[in-house]
């Protein structure tokens, strides 16, 4: 039973209003059982079970006009029952920034791996990825959404934790795109090439000199007993500096929808080959893309590439649904889901905000750094 004694006056109001709507249109049972306020959200618990959602769906616009200036919503089912997501008045994406995350004890503490300070969950707890663990990533995001923003968190995370000696970065964003944001990161140390590849054909060698590498990675660890990059670099010789270490290699991809177009069979080719043996030998790839169609998502890439990111989609087809669950229930400015591979649940996350001229900051400070040490 609701409680007036444990929430706020708005909430109060909210709830009550919810409740005359939901006795109106459902029975005199239906009711809000619990609220729980979130960083970004108020989330309403209803007594009604998964089977009224298609129906509750229908005067999505009548409760938001319940709401305090009426406020976006959303329905969704956790534990079999029907919630009420509303966006707090007060919420500015700004607010959870990608700054202050890197600072947190559970990014500074975080040691192995590939670590990245993606944002904060429901709670308002901090959230720390592990590309490693992820292995490969798909991140979907449209307009108005803060994918530009994962893929700057993970290069600034990657690029704080390890030197440009034992970390590489290949970042591809084609030159057809507008919006160039990589180019932030163009001078980035890390950078294999030192330069963000954009032409067709820069990209397509690009990839042929990964695969190249990849496999000359693997025949060497082979013939070193070493089933792994990390039992590699853990072996006393590299410790003792006998052996160099080998470093990890991230590859990023923007805008895949106009990468894969340049050359559909060669580019599936390379997602195929890349991903199979390539986490092993420390390669870890993240394609972000606008378009959840077959012609870009193809089933190659969706073989192959097994943890995923997304923000909201206006429109997720049959094939997807799985693939990318709820995508359409989520809010613009951030708000996003984190399914990696082996998980069934999607974790819900506010990603942590970070802008262009920041990056360049960033960017030039790391600079500034490694020249030092020469």
């Amino acid at each position: 039973m609701f409680n007036d004694g444990n929430y706020g006056s708005s909430q109060i109001k909210v709830t009550q209003k919810f409740n005359q709507q939901l006795r109106y249109r459902f029975s005199e049972k239906a009711q809000v059982l619990e609220v729980v306020t979130g960083i970004r959200f108020t989330k309403y618990i209803l007594n009604l079970g998964k089977k009224y959602l298609d129906e509750i769906n229908k005067y999505k616009s009548e409760f938001a006009v319940l709401t305090e200036k009426c406020s976006n919503v959303e329905f969704c089912i956790e534990n079999e029952q029907i919630c009420i997501y509303v966006q707090n008045e007060n919420f500015n994406d700004k607010n959870i920034s990608f700054s202050d995350l890197s600072k947190c004890p559970e990014f500074l503490n975080y040691n192995t791996g590939l670590p990245f300070a993606i944002g904060k969950d429901f709670e308002g707890n901090n959230i720390i990825a592990d590309l490693r663990k992820l292995s490969h990533l798909l991140c979907v995001g449209f307009v108005g959404s803060s994918i530009f923003d994962v893929m700057a968190n993970m290069i600034l995370s990657f690029s704080s934790k390890y030197s440009p000696s034992e970390l590489k970065f290949m970042l591809i964003e084609p030159k057809n795109y507008t919006l160039k944001k990589l180019d932030a990161f163009e001078n980035l140390p890390h950078l294999l090439g030192s330069t963000v590849f954009k032409e067709d054909n820069e990209i397509l060698d690009a990839f042929s000199d990964v695969i190249a590498e990849i496999n000359r990675r693997a025949d060497y660890l082979s013939e070193m007993g070493a089933p792994t990059i990390e039992s590699y670099n853990n072996c006393e010789a590299v410790l003792k500096g006998k052996l160099s270490k080998m470093p990890y290699v991230v590859i990023i991809v923007n805008k895949f929808e106009n990468v894969i177009s340049i050359n559909k069979s060669k580019i599936e080719r390379f997602v195929q080959i890349l991903t199979s043996k390539a986490k092993s030998c420390g390669f870890n790839l993240v394609i972000g893309t606008e378009k959840a169609t077959e012609d870009v998502l193809t089933n190659i890439v969706i073989k192959h590439i097994h943890s995923k990111l997304f923000f909201k989609t206006k429109h997720v087809s049959p094939k997807y649904v799985t693939i990318l669950p709820e995508a359409d229930l989520l809010f613009s400015q951030g708000d996003m889901y984190l399914l990696p591979f082996g998980e069934k649940i999607p974790q819900r996350i506010q990603c942590a905000h970070i802008n262009y001229g920041s990056c360049q900051s960033y960017v030039d400070n790391l600079i500034s750094k490694y020249q030092r040490k020469k």
